[in-house]
């Protein structure tokens, strides 16, 4: 949940996919220096690292985390694949600290710890110092900083563990200061108890010689109108003034009381997010006192309180009396798998245009149909929704809080399960809606931000862009009219009927299926059987960090239908499987034998542990007996398992993992242990051959060659410069899948990050003699296409997200070059322009190195000569030099006179 006032930003949470989310819908996280996590799981902290990368690129000086006590290991733990985190101050706020204060908030924090399960074992409690609960009238600040332990720049995984805590979960209170207006910061709560209490009488008070008022009442004006009072002249202003500072006044001999016409002041709303991940923590809530004091008639109202909790909670009848106890103003907004909403709207239109080209090779994304109906509350409740906004003070849009929903399927799902209008509430039919307020307020949620998906919309603007029918039209023509290699599916030529034949496939609201065969003026297309498998899918073609269109790096292998493997691992990983497999996305994990991951950047394997704990949740969810996961990555990923397993959960039992450089072509494995995993790996496989190679890229990179039984061989370069390692490993491969990273022309910066540019790409498939050469890894400025080289053949392809080829789509690939081309002319424009202006300013600086080199040579030849020539010869040269000099028609005219 992302929370924001004025130019403050808190984030409540970091899963997989945040980082991507808020890039899309343009949450800046330039000003993020606050990160509240309520527990150490993976569904909470995925995208943390990710994120603080990101914040240290943007140059923020210092980002405060808030949260369980493993918080400081698992931040040590990142260091491990990124290095020092210099140029960033990453301090960390343990639960058992005081309140978190700046100048618009307060912060409690609020451990709750589980009920044990009969059976467990009692785990120790070990929070660095006892807990207080605290409260604005209890609690002491000891400032902003006293109670934050900041991490060292390097790795400090020698201290000794506190050791995972499933059973502790940490709430947040979330309180506006008083101070607002002023801007000022207490420092200590003894010292406002008295300041409180005088200005909620009206009464004026100094504090740092600053003068202090609550936020003042309204004035009521019809029941000044109803009263007789002068509403509407000068006459008014004074009685406003008086009863907004909480005095009586007396108008035609009548004393009338602020109260009559004037609203109390306000002490500053508060919202509350808690999280109850089972029913261990039901009862553990309920009796928590902190949270007693904000329930029922208490000074602070509570506006919004956030659940996160599965439906095995929020039906359990103690759950719901908690939540009835809050009275009926609190607004509830429920966060949990349930909560069914498309996210990545971008990626969705991008696929359902692609789709118009080839139906196959670009499947459509799928919706998540939900199939559970919630429970009912006696209190406002609103399922939670990516992008609903929840407006604290909607009239006073400069300092209002806002609060946002960014994710919330823990499973990655999307789409609705009903219309809009039967699956809102009545109070959400409408964009925005307002609920009245105990003060007579309003607070709103507001819908006019929810992203929709409208596959019609996305249809109807490709087929308005120039060229992009015919060009369509002409790629199935000569599908049509050439000789199909075996196993290919021929489409036909749909002509004049295109545009009105695509909308009609596309119409349907559910899932949209492949092309459907049409007839043509011949009669019907024939269509040839293909060997479907190996499939490969590209889940993530995309570099460095999750962007809009193309996620991270990530390539499921479809071995057979009951195998497969992942090459690489990227953030959000699982959320790509979701939103290409929809409901069958369980299945598909459960066929998943192996994963490799190419080496430690956080854009190759942070996407891991999910799949590992969702590979788990499926296996148990169909029935099947669990079954370790192999991983051939490098060594150095097993002290990141390790730190996680230690300090958050239990995962090492996932994990069968063999060192990349066991694979070593000639490396001598004299482990039994790893010997048994490689035959392992090849027999779950259907593998001859597994091998890896040494790539240039950063230490510790591999790239891989996949060796099937019946022949065939794919190569993945993983992140790498042009390698002759992986020619000579990848010799007559079927497919090649290598990165892209860069465009032509970009060498030196190619070299610079260790990466390939499009044409060095190609030239190591052709050296390697692959029999296709499938490029991917894009730099995210082309976000949608890649720039395309001259070096491009019939033997080249381009990868996007969600794109699946087999074997026989191969040689199709290629001739969908011209669509793509017209369908993102205007961006390959943008891009041209962009090189044009940057080869102009090359040419420019060269040229101008070469005058500053030619001047220095005549520098350095004069120099070299006076030298040469001494002192005594200098000044009849220079007189030389004065009468050699071209003579103006100016010059010329004076010495005639």
């Amino acid at each position: 949940m992302w929370a924001l006032r004025s130019l403050l930003r808190y984030l409540f949470n970091c899963g997989e996919g945040v980082q991507r989310l808020m890039q899309e819908h343009k949450l800046k996280v330039a000003r993020l220096d606050n990160i509240f996590l309520t527990r150490m799981h993976w569904c909470n902290v995925g995208g943390l690292c990710g994120m603080i990368l990101t914040l240290k690129e943007t140059g923020l000086p210092k980002c405060v985390l808030s949260g369980p006590p493993q918080l400081e290991k698992y931040l040590e733990a990142i260091k491990i694949f990124s290095g020092p985190l210099k140029g960033i101050d990453l301090a960390v706020r343990p639960h058992s600290a005081p309140e978190y204060k700046d100048e618009t908030m307060t912060v409690y924090q609020v451990p709750i710890y589980g009920e044990q399960r009969s059976g467990e074992n009692q785990l120790l409690h070990s929070p660095e110092r006892p807990f207080r609960e605290l409260s604005p009238e209890q609690s002491s600040d000891s400032g902003s900083t006293e109670s934050e332990q900041h991490l060292p720049d390097g790795n400090d995984l020698g201290r000794k563990s506190t050791g995972r805590d499933p059973s502790l979960v940490v709430a947040f209170i979330c309180k506006e200061r008083i101070s607002q207006r002023t801007g000022l910061s207490f420092s200590g709560t003894a010292a406002i108890a008295p300041i409180i209490a005088a200005v909620k009488d009206g009464k004026s008070v100094t504090y740092e010689g600053r003068e202090l008022h609550l936020k003042k009442g309204n004035f009521l004006v019809l029941k000044a109108k109803e009263l007789g009072l002068p509403v509407g002249t000068a006459a008014i202003a004074p009685i406003i003034a008086a009863v907004k500072d909480g005095k009586s006044v007396t108008y035609e001999g009548r004393e009338i009381l602020p109260e009559e016409i004037c609203t109390p002041p306000d002490p500053g709303l508060a919202f509350v997010v808690v999280e109850c991940p089972d029913e261990r923590f039901i009862q553990p809530i309920c009796e928590n006192a902190t949270f007693k004091r904000y329930q029922g008639q208490t000074e602070t109202p509570v506006a919004l309180v956030v659940h996160m909790a599965p439906e095995s909670v929020l039906v359990d009848g103690r759950y719901q009396q908690w939540m009835e106890r809050f009275g009926p103003d609190t607004q509830h907004l429920i966060l949990n798998e349930n909560c069914a909403s498309v996210h990545n709207l971008r990626s969705h239109k991008i696929q359902t245009q692609l789709n118009l080209i080839h139906p196959d090779i670009f499947p459509p994304l799928t919706s998540f149909q939900c199939k559970e109906e919630g429970p009912t509350f006696s209190v406002p409740t609103v399922r939670g929704e990516c992008l609903l906004k929840y407006q604290l003070r909607p009239r006073q849009l400069k300092h209002t809080w806002l609060l946002i929903g960014l994710s919330c399927g823990k499973r990655g799902k999307v789409g609705i399960n009903k219309t809009e209008e039967q699956q809102r509430p009545k109070k959400f039919k409408n964009f925005k809606s307002k609920i009245k307020n105990g003060d007579g307020g309003d607070k709103e949620q507001v819908r006019d931000a929810i992203i929709t998906c409208n596959p019609e919309e996305f249809i109807a603007e490709a087929l308005e862009l120039p060229n992009f029918q015919e060009s369509v039209q002409e790629y199935r023509k000569s599908a049509q009219d050439s000789p199909a290699p075996a196993g290919e599916i021929r489409l036909a030529d749909h002509g004049a009927a295109l545009g009105s034949a695509l909308l009609q496939v596309f119409s349907s609201t559910t899932r949209v299926s492949t092309m459907r065969v049409l007839t043509h003026a011949s009669g019907p297309v024939r269509v040839e059987t293909r060997s479907q498998y190996p499939e490969i899918i590209f889940l993530g073609t995309g570099s460095a960090i999750p962007m809009k269109i193309r996620n991270v790096s990530a390539t499921l292998v479809n071995i057979s239908s009951d195998r497969s493997l992942l090459l690489d691992c990227g953030e959000g990983t699982f959320g790509q499987l979701c939103r290409h497999y929809g409901d069958d996305v369980d299945r598909v994990l459960t066929t998943l034998a192996a994963v490799f991951v190419s080496h430690l950047h956080a854009d190759h394997h942070t996407g891991l542990l999910n799949i590992l704990l969702q590979r788990e949740h499926a296996l148990a969810s169909l029935g099947e007996p669990f079954r370790p996961l192999l991983v051939v990555a490098p060594t150095q990923l097993k002290p990141w398992l390790q730190q996680y397993h230690n300090q958050c959960q239990e995962i090492l039992h996932h994990v069968r993992m063999i060192p990349a450089k066991c694979l070593l072509k000639g490396a001598e494995v004299s482990n039994p242990a790893i010997e048994s995993l490689i035959s392992s790996l090849l027999e779950a496989c259907d593998l001859a051959q597994f091998q890896t190679c040494l790539v240039r890229h950063c230490k510790h990179a591999f790239g891989c060659a996949l060796v099937h039984t019946s022949g065939w061989k794919v190569v993945y370069s993983g992140d790498t410069m042009p390698c002759e390692a992986l020619v000579q490993m990848g010799k007559d491969a079927t497919l090649l899948i290598h990165e892209a990273t860069l465009e032509d022309g970009l060498e030196e910066e190619a070299v610079e990050k260790t990466h390939s540019t499009t044409s060095q790409a190609i030239g190591v498939g052709m050296r390697m003699n692959a029999g296709f050469i499938m490029l991917n890894h894009f730099s995210q400025r082309y976000a949608k296409i890649p720039l395309f080289s001259p070096d491009f053949n019939e033997k080249v392809g381009i990868a996007f997200d969600h794109m699946k080829v087999c074997f026989g789509d191969l040689p199709t690939v290629p001739k969908l070059i011209s669509p793509l081309k017209a369908l993102f002319a205007g961006d390959i424009e943008e891009m041209e322009e962009r090189r044009e202006k940057r080869e102009l300013r090359l040419v420019r600086a060269a040229l101008l190195s070469k005058e500053q080199r030619e001047l220095r040579l005549v520098r350095a030849s004069l120099l070299s000569k006076e030298q040469v020539d001494g002192p005594e010869d200098r000044e009849p040269q220079q007189k030389r030099a004065h009468t050699e000099q071209p003579q103006s028609p100016q010059s010329k005219k004076a010495r005639a006179k």
